[in-house]
């Protein structure tokens, strides 16, 4: 069913946030950039955060955010929430025993065994991302962001139909199970890769160590960020990590060149201006006047004015749109 909530105005990026108690990590960058043109919606299993607060903030500063006290999960129904005595290692899933001894470099403890120590079981109820956006509560994701807890892989899994719409995602990721039964980082790649997903950066890292947090630790938990990866090839049978860029809209090409811009990623904003200035210019010319994704276009006219010098020296973008975004 659909309702006035899923009215949107093509400019508009919605962003998905699951977990993270008040803090929406690597998405925030997106947020700070393409307000106002950015609508939120939170997803917490428990009501005891400061998500509402926070939500309240957002929307009178002019980024409407809703929150939804649900636990989302891989499937509908229910499902045991483990609350730790330091609230936000809390989890769809108890504390690994692999990882009972890391020192993870936290300064209130010394082992993840402390830090995940368990406080109680309470029940939540659980949905999928696929099922949120069918019921047309809020219109359908650009982003999915993920601060689960070990629980990220059984989320992305519900929302299969969801990452055929988005443009993004952005999800803790561990390399070593310091969740019971977790999925892992290369799990998380794979489905996503089988999406058109490609991998940007992995920001946050954490390396604990199996022993005295003395030296470098091993590489253990991320936030990695996918984008959805346009390419000018047709479909390749058998390859991954891309989509055809002829199987993108006009305003799907623009919100992502809207984000990418927001991560630095310029060179590509500037190759997905390129293509929407060349299949729809007019549609280009009216974002070129709209704020915030005005920035798209003017990076596409400094890179098109410098092609010549480009050739002659193969830094020269990289120093024109240093100077422009500093």
């Amino acid at each position: 069913m659909n309702n006035q909530a899923t009215i949107r105005n093509e400019k508009e990026i919605v962003i998905y946030h699951v977990g993270g108690a008040g803090e929406y990590g690597p998405v925030m960058t997106v947020i700070q950039h393409m307000a106002p043109h950015v609508r939120l919606v939170v997803f917490e299993a428990r009501n005891d955060t400061d998500d509402f607060e926070v939500s309240r903030t957002y929307t009178e500063n002019g980024i409407p955010t809703t929150v939804i006290f649900k636990g989302v999960d891989g499937g509908v129904g229910n499902a045991k929430f483990y609350v730790t005595k330091y609230p936000l290692s809390s989890s769809l899933l108890p504390s690994s025993p692999l990882a009972a001894i890391e020192n993870c470099e936290y300064w209130w403890c010394h082992t993840w065994a402390q830090n995940t120590e368990l406080d109680h079981v309470i029940m939540v109820d659980t949905v999928t991302i696929d099922d949120i956006m069918d019921m047309g509560a809020v219109p359908p994701p650009d982003i999915i962001s993920i601060d689960a807890q070990g629980a990220e892989l059984r989320i992305l899994q519900g929302a299969v139909k969801a990452l055929t719409k988005a443009l993004c995602v952005v999800s803790e990721v561990e390399f070593h199970e310091i969740y019971d039964g977790q999925g892992l980082f290369d799990d998380q790649m794979k489905l996503l890769t089988e999406k058109g997903y490609r991998l940007f950066n992995i920001a946050h890292q954490q390396k604990w160590h199996p022993g005295p947090a003395v030296g470098e630790g091993f590489l253990t938990v991320g936030e990695a960020c996918f984008m959805r990866y346009a390419a000018d090839l047709p479909y390749i049978p058998g390859k991954r990590g891309y989509v055809p860029i002829e199987t993108m809209t006009d305003v799907q090409l623009m919100r992502l060149a809207a984000i990418a811009l927001s991560f630095k990623a310029y060179g590509y904003a500037y190759s997905l201006g390129i293509a929407l200035r060349q299949r729809n210019p007019e549609l280009f010319a009216e974002y070129s006047s709209t704020p915030k994704y005005e920035f798209i276009a003017q990076l596409v006219n400094i890179l098109d004015g410098g092609k010549e010098q480009y050739l002659r020296n193969p830094r020269y973008w990289i120093d024109e749109v240093r100077v422009f975004f500093s």
